[in-house]
């Protein structure tokens, strides 16, 4: 039943729409006119207002043009018994104003065109003109009124006009601007002077000097002046406020205006405009423009003669025969008035008698001389100009890329009249075949459908038709596209979707239609979620989830998201991930080329994976000491700078005194990813601890921590020590005291170094108190019990040079030779250039000695000890062979050594000797008395 109903209704719209089109058919069956058939249309006085629409209120300008204008009393009178129509631009008022224009047609200007016309300008001292103008624009379209004339305030616009109204003007030394009022010249400006041709292309205010004396009425072509100087909104052209584009007459030399007052007196005169088409190299449409105004015709009284043989005189003459073969004619003195009838003219004259020979015989003759009517014909004005400078003055022309100009090749048309202050009445007289050669006007309707933003969504539709003929009809997309909703009709002039309700057909119009079908984008949405993988890879687990990101836009649309600035900030956190989603790629859509809202009400959701990271490290340190000392190896004290380095300048103001040796460390910690396996190197000058630091994303925090995978240690050159010229040093690549001395080392990600570089300096000495002394070593070999002497005692003698040294600080030290023989006089603990002298050594207790010294071997006594003055313990060797190395003390004291001995030998001094005898003797009784006794123990036992 729904069904039925449903079909019913669609079949009663398609009634309506049909009846609707055939009523709008009917209604514009009386302007058939427009048909898009029509070309080379001849608009003549009988069809003027098929073609033709005006303003006759004599009024307001602003009401000047309708589409299809209505003729109002005194408008316009079509005589048809003389086949003359007049059109009133402006009765003999004041503030006149009257507009005719040629509607829904266009000249053609690649055809010859001819416009026979009357026209009666008004009376001179009238205002303020009659236009004839042409426009590249819609048809019916004109300017400002006044001493624009329709012509000034439509950019674009230009022609011809007559003027019997002379302004008063100064002429501006500068174009007007914002804000200031010009005069109200009239015309409004004048290119060119119109006689000499160094001022032809100068810019005049008002009518041409050379002709603005006294009244005057003036004719010449006009233009809307294109130039964007005019468009000030508070200047005052031609008499019009905020008017641009004012008119300008057109002066120069070529086709200069003229004085034409004498046709300034109240009657119709014939004018002409002629455009002839292009021929040869110039395009049709690039023609001449002419018009021809003026011309009349004037009687005046001229002598005719003949001759008869009939007196004149006498009455009842009727007719005046001419006499042929007249000759030798002899004139009287005496002449004489006649009065004569001929048919239905009384005709005045003088006759004179007189003879002449006729046909060889003498005869009177009389010859007449009458007068009658003549006819003179006087030249119109003539204006002739290539339509292409009008065109390119008042803008009209288009110029493209490679600088060719192009113009149109139609052209709307209208005739203007205005008075102002004084009256004036202004007429164009229109007979039979007064017009040719119109283009019916066709304009476009585009139907685009858009989005609420103003974007196409499909293709635009555009159509063609006759202007107030043809019928467009538009409708919406169907089927709705996938991802939109229909919302409904913008305003035809308005893409910012606004939605009205204006129809979506209708005739074609004067101007060129848009009309907006809008569609509301559905609003998609997606989630970009971040996952951990290692505790949920789908995401299911709500504990994986580490972020998560809604996103909406339209359907269709690639999303602006990315997850670069997430994935930056989850992997500080210590995060990674080996996605398509990294921070390189940005947001890639998966499994599509689409955009990412692409499918319509369904929620897409995209993952990240991620994983946490764990690291390996490992720490090491490099450390690089230098050491400055002297020739002894003593530490030297030095300056170092503002920057720490080791000061090279003997200028130490500001500097650091330092008595340690210098010290640089670098720790290098390297750092692997365990899930990429990526490897980083970092260096801290900085960090001293033999602790890992914390890692945050895999960075080392604090302690000046940079990545980097090798850093040579500073450069700087030996520094400068008081007292002291350096010498040596045992770092790489150094020879002398002005070169840099680095790098010592260079420390690498994978070889740290720890390394101690010494840099040697020699001191400046003086010498003094040289002197030889002779220290004597002396062994003594004595009985220990008697301590008498068994052999003579050893006596060595060395003789020892000593020298004082001074160095740059006042200190003293005391050195000894220790080379062969003696030195020579020039012979020094050090060298001229302060270098050590091996021969020599600092002077201490022990640094001298004398030789070890074997015992005689003549002595055949066991050694039973030793002992000594100033001598050193222990005296003798360990087999007791030998007295020890002697060393002399740091007061060179003698040595003496006594070696203590007992005798071995068959000789026993008996007990009565008083020596050692006695006591063998009661040993020897005692052994045997103990060996006899313990035998006798033993048999007993048996």
């Amino acid at each position: 039943m729904k069904k039925r109903r449903s079909q019913r209704s669609e079949g009663f719209l398609l009634i309506l729409s049909l009846f609707t089109l055939m009523l709008i058919s009917a209604c514009s069956a009386r302007i058939n006119v427009f048909a898009s058939t029509i070309n080379n249309v001849t608009v003549n006085a009988s069809n003027f207002q098929n073609y033709f629409s005006w303003n006759a209120n004599h009024g307001t300008w602003s009401n000047a043009v309708t589409a299809n204008g209505t003729a109002k009393t005194g408008a316009y009178d079509y005589n048809a018994t003389t086949g003359i129509g007049t059109a009133t631009l402006t009765t003999a008022n004041v503030n006149q104003s009257g507009i005719v224009a040629l509607t829904a047609l266009q000249m053609d200007m690649t055809q010859p065109i001819k416009l026979s016309l009357k026209l009666n300008m008004g009376n001179l001292g009238g205002a303020d003109g009659v236009s004839f103008g042409f426009y590249p624009g819609n048809a019916g379209q004109t300017g400002a009124g006044g001493a624009d004339s329709g012509i000034g305030g439509l950019r674009g616009a230009f022609g011809w006009t007559v003027d019997p109204w002379k302004n008063t003007y100064t002429i501006p030394t500068t174009l007007p601007a914002t804000g200031v009022t010009s005069t109200t010249a009239d015309p409004s400006y004048t290119l060119g002077d119109g006689v000499s041709a160094s001022n032809d292309n100068k810019l005049y205010g008002g009518d041409p000097a050379s002709l603005n004396t006294g009244s005057s009425a003036i004719g010449g072509w006009s233009y809307a002046n294109a130039n964007p100087m005019y468009d000030a909104p508070n200047s005052t052209m031609s008499g019009n406020n905020g008017i641009i584009a004012p008119k300008t007459s057109y002066n120069r030399t070529d086709s200069p205006q003229q004085l034409i007052s004498d046709l300034a007196d109240g009657t119709f005169r014939p004018l002409t405009l002629i455009y002839t088409p292009g021929t040869g190299n110039v395009p049709a449409n690039e023609g001449t423009l002419e018009v021809q105004y003026g011309g009349a015709t004037t009687a005046s009284t001229t002598t005719a003669i003949s001759y008869s043989s009939t007196d004149p005189s006498v009455s009842g003459i009727t007719a005046i025969s001419p006499t042929s073969g007249v000759t030798n004619f002899k004139q009287s003195t005496a002449t004489k008035n006649f009065t004569y009838t001929l048919g239905n003219t009384t005709t005045t004259g003088t006759y004179t008698p007189g003879t002449a020979t006729v046909n060889k015989k003498t005869v009177t003759v009389y010859r007449i001389e009458k007068g009658t009517s003549t006819t003179t014909t006087k030249a119109p004005y003539d204006w002739s100009i290539p339509i292409t400078t009008l065109e390119d003055l008042a803008g009209v022309s288009t110029t493209d890329s490679s600088g060719k100009k192009s113009y149109p090749s139609s052209l709307s048309f209208f005739m203007t009249g205005s008075t102002g202050g004084a009256i004036n009445l202004q007429q164009v007289q229109i007979p039979q075949d007064s017009f040719v050669n119109f283009n019916a006007v066709q304009n476009t309707v585009t139907t685009n459908y858009i989005d609420t933003n103003g974007n196409p969504i499909a293709p635009k539709v555009t159509t063609t038709g006759v202007v107030g003929s043809d019928t467009y009809l538009t409708s919406p997309l169907s089927p709705v596209p996938t991802g939109y909703d229909y919302v409904g009709l913008a305003n035809a002039t308005n893409n910012s979707a606004k939605i009205v309700s204006d129809a979506a057909t209708g005739l074609y119009s004067q101007n060129n239609l848009n009309i907006y079908y809008v569609y509301k984008v559905k609003q998609e949405k997606a989630t970009v979620t971040y996952v951990d993988d290692s505790i949920d890879a789908t995401g299911k687990d709500p504990k994986s989830i580490i972020q998560q990101d809604t996103i909406t836009g339209d359907f269709s649309s690639q999303a602006s998201y990315t997850t670069s600035s997430v994935i930056s900030s989850l992997k500080a956190k210590g995060y990674w991930t080996d996605s398509v989603y990294d921070e390189f790629d940005g947001f890639t859509v998966a499994n599509t080329t689409n955009g990412v809202f692409n499918q319509d009400n369904v929620v897409q959701n995209f993952i990240v994976h991620m994983t946490k990271v764990t690291y390996t490290t490992s720490l090491s340190l490099s450390t690089e000491k230098v050491n400055f000392v002297d020739a002894l190896g003593n530490a030297l004290p030095w300056y170092a700078g503002s920057d720490g380095l080791p000061l090279h300048s003997t200028d130490t103001a500001g500097a650091t005194l330092k008595t340690t040796p210098w010290v640089w460390q670098v720790a290098f910690l390297k750092v692997s990813n365990n899930q990429t396996g990526q490897v980083s190197y970092y260096y801290s000058t900085t960090y001293n601890s033999q602790t890992i630091p914390d890692l945050v994303g895999g960075v080392p925090t604090g302690a000046g921590w940079t990545m980097q995978e090798s850093l040579p240690s500073p450069s700087f050159q030996a520094p400068y020590i008081a007292g002291y010229n350096w010498t040596s040093s045992d770092s790489p690549g150094n020879v002398d005291f002005d070169q840099p001395i680095q790098p010592y080392q260079f420390h690498g990600k994978d070889s740290p170094e720890n390394v101690t570089y010494t840099l040697v300096y020699n001191g400046v000495f003086s010498f003094s108190n040289r002197q030889e002394k002779t220290i004597t070593e002396t062994i003594n070999y004595l009985d220990q019990t008697s301590k008498k002497p068994l052999v003579d005692a050893v006596i060595q003698n060395k003789v020892i040079t000593f020298e004082t040294v001074k160095d740059a600080t006042g200190s003293s030290k005391v050195y000894y030779y220790k080379g062969v023989g003696q030195p020579a006089v020039d012979n020094h603990p050090y060298h001229t250039d302060g270098s050590v002298n091996t021969d020599w050594a600092l002077w201490t207790s022990g640094v001298a000695s004398f030789e070890a010294q074997s015992h005689p071997s003549s002595l055949t006594y066991e050694v039973i000890g030793a002992d000594g003055v100033d001598a050193t313990a222990p005296y003798l060797t360990e087999d007791k062979t030998a007295v020890t190395t002697q060393a002399i003390d740091e007061n060179c004291d003698d040595v003496v050594v006594n070696v203590y001995f007992a005798y071995h030998g068959a000789n026993i001094q008996m007990p009565h000797a008083g020596g050692p005898g006695l006591f063998y003797v009661i040993g020897i009784a005692l052994f045997s008395l103990v060996m006899s006794l313990t035998l006798r123990h033993l048999k007993k036992k048996r």
